[in-house]
């Protein structure tokens, strides 16, 4: 069992091996709850994200994750270019490419992933 309190939360973890479940118990002010359910689904959607695209993402050679974060940080193909010693054309193709492995359509999908994945 693990125990921490900060705030006037008490946040309490218990491990069920035979189960291999772990409850997690938080005490906190009520006021404090709707933000904290909040929270909570957010990353019960996140989790349920990561688990469906690991493989997708995993796919990614390292310079298509580098141009991913370069994307993620608002970077034209042109910027990427330049700041991976590549011609835009080429910067270009791996964004075209990085869309079609991840199944991305809009910003807002790569941002979901580079939150997920720890890019930002």
């Amino acid at each position: 069992m693990i125990t921490t309190e900060e705030k006037a939360w008490k946040v309490t973890v218990e491990k069920n091996t035979q189960y291999r479940k772990a409850v997690i118990k938080i005490e906190q002010p009520l006021e404090e709850l709707p933000k904290s359910i909040k929270i909570l689904k957010m990353l019960t959607r996140d989790n349920q994200f990561l688990k469906c695209n690991k493989k997708k993402f995993d796919s990614l050679s390292e310079r298509e994750k580098e141009v991913f974060f370069l994307l993620a940080m608002g970077y034209s193909s042109e910027k990427i270019g330049e700041e991976l010693f590549i011609s835009k054309y080429t910067a270009q193709t791996h964004r075209k490419n990085l869309k079609e492995k991840l199944k991305i359509k809009t910003f807002k999908d790569i941002m979901t992933y580079a939150r997920v994945f720890g890019f930002i």
